[in-house]
């Protein structure tokens, strides 16, 4: 949805945050966060609009990559460079 960020989904969520758990708030914010960042990557490949700052170093090969057929391979490759900033950048 164009619009809501990151920061704008985390400030939504927080009236149901207070009644949790520490642990289950921390993971929600969390999903939030990178679910947010990741989406827009989609619509960066197949479409060539990046829907944050953040997303447009990807549509410098996930655009052209869409073009020549390889679209998935874009898509898995967001992916996995998402996972593994979520894992190795706190």
């Amino acid at each position: 949805m164009p619009g809501l960020g990151a920061s704008v989904g985390a400030a939504l969520i927080m009236p149901f945050i207070f009644r949790m758990e520490s642990a289950q708030a921390l993971v929600a914010i969390s999903s939030i966060w990178t679910t947010s960042r990741f989406g827009g990557a989609i619509t960066t490949i197949i479409l060539n609009i990046p829907r944050t700052a953040s997303n447009a170093p990807t549509a410098f090969d996930g655009y052209p990559m869409m073009c020549k057929g390889e679209g998935i391979q874009a898509v898995s490759e967001a992916s996995m460079g998402s996972l593994m900033g979520a894992i190795l950048v706190p």
